[in-house]
């Protein structure tokens, strides 16, 4: 979530939002959401090497369904984050 809000310099909640609801893609190594006009792809490039060929969380697993869940559920949190400091305790 802090990540979210510290590399979006000009506060954009729904930017900030946006790259909150990729995540679920992007630890099953899917780095696109097509949904998302503001944040249509992740912002890393295309993965080489070692970041290629970690593992990552299977698609439909329980594990994936219970983050998506929790993700849903911080999102509308998101527009009270600050981008100058931490928000770990909204986790």
């Amino acid at each position: 979530m802090y990540w979210c809000a510290a590399t979006t310099p000009d506060g954009d909640g729904q930017l900030i939002q946006e790259k909150w609801k990729i995540l679920p893609f992007h630890i099953q190594n899917i780095h696109e959401n097509g949904s998302s006009q503001l944040y249509p792809e992740c912002g890393h490039g295309e993965l080489e090497g070692d970041s290629r060929n970690r593992l990552w969380l299977e698609p439909g697993t329980k594990h994936i369904l219970v983050l998506g869940a929790y993700i849903e559920l911080k999102e509308k949190l998101l527009y009270k984050c600050s981008v100058g400091k931490q928000a770990l305790a909204m986790l």
